[in-house]
C-alpha cells in the first residue's frame, strides 16, 4: 500500500530527471541520447497515470499521452512526412484534451467576457507566429494553420475549465499556457530561425505542459466516478 501511496510522487521525480537529461542532451548535441530521453518522456506520464487511483478521465488521458508520444516518435524522424504524421498525432492528442476539459466545464456555457478574456493570449500569439512563418511554410501553411486553430481552442477550452475566482483547475490552465508557448517556439525554431536554445526552450516548456496537465486533470476528478459537469447559475 505504501509503495503504491508514493510510486506518482516518484514518477514524477523520474519525469523531471528525464525531461533535464533529454534538455543536456540537446544542448550538448549528443543525438542518440536525446532521443532515447525524448522518446521516454511520454511512457513516464503514462506509467505516472496507470499508477494513479482512479480519476474519471483516466482512460482519456492515457489515449492523449498515447498520441502525445507516437507524435515525439514521428517528430524524431527526418522530412514532411514524419513531420505531418507527428503534427496529426499532437493535433488528435490535442482534440482529446478538449473533449477533457469539455466534459469538466461544457464550452457552451463559456460566456462571451470569459471566452474574450481567455482567447485574447492564444490568438494574438497565433497571429505573431504565423505572420513571422508564414512566407516559410509552403505547402505546409494549411496543416500548421489547422493545428494552430486547434491549440487555440484547447487554450480557450482548459481556460473555460478555470475557475478564476475558486482558482480551481490552475494547473490546466498553466499547462496550456506552456504548451502554446512550447508550439510558438517550435514553429519559430523549424521555420524562421533554429537555435539550441530553442531547443532547449521547447522541450522545457513541452515536458512541463504535458506534466502540469496531467497533474491537473488528476486532481481536477480525482476520487470522482463521474466527471464534473458544470452548472450554469
Amino acid at each position: 500500500m505504501q509503495r503504491s501511496t508514493h510510486r506518482p510522487a516518484l514518477l514524477i521525480i523520474l519525469f523531471g530527471i528525464v525531461l533535464a537529461a533529454n534538455c543536456l542532451f540537446i544542448y550538448l548535441e549528443i543525438e542518440m541520447a536525446r532521443q532515447i530521453t525524448k522518446a521516454l518522456l511520454m511512457p513516464v506520464l503514462i506509467g505516472l497515470v496507470i499508477s494513479s487511483s482512479w480519476f474519471s478521465e483516466k482512460r482519456f488521458l492515457f489515449v492523449v499521452l498515447l498520441f502525445s508520444w507516437l507524435g515525439d516518435l514521428l517528430l524524431l524522424g527526418k522530412g514532411q512526412v514524419f513531420f505531418l504524421s507527428g503534427l496529426s498525432c499532437f493535433l488528435l492528442a490535442h482534440l482529446t484534451y478538449i473533449f477533457i476539459f469539455n466534459k469538466l466545464k461544457p464550452l457552451r456555457y463559456l460566456s462571451t467576457k470569459k471566452f474574450i478574456y481567455t482567447a485574447v493570449t492564444p490568438l494574438t500569439i497565433a497571429a505573431v507566429v504565423l505572420n513571422i512563418v508564414w512566407g516559410n511554410l509552403h505547402e505546409l501553411k494549411y496543416p500548421v494553420l489547422a493545428y494552430m486553430i486547434v491549440i487555440t481552442i484547447m487554450y480557450i477550452a482548459a481556460g473555460n475549465a478555470y475557475d478564476y475566482i475558486e482558482k480551481k483547475n490552475i494547473l490546466l490552465l498553466a499547462g496550456a499556457k506552456l504548451f502554446l508557448a512550447s508550439d510558438a517556439i517550435l514553429a519559430i525554431n523549424l521555420f524562421y530561425q533554429k537555435t539550441i536554445i530553442f531547443d532547449v526552450a521547447v522541450m522545457i516548456t513541452y515536458g512541463l505542459a504535458q506534466l502540469l496537465l496531467v497533474i491537473g486533470l488528476r486532481s481536477a476528478t480525482k476520487n470522482n466516478s463521474e466527471s464534473i459537469v458544470y452548472t450554469p447559475g
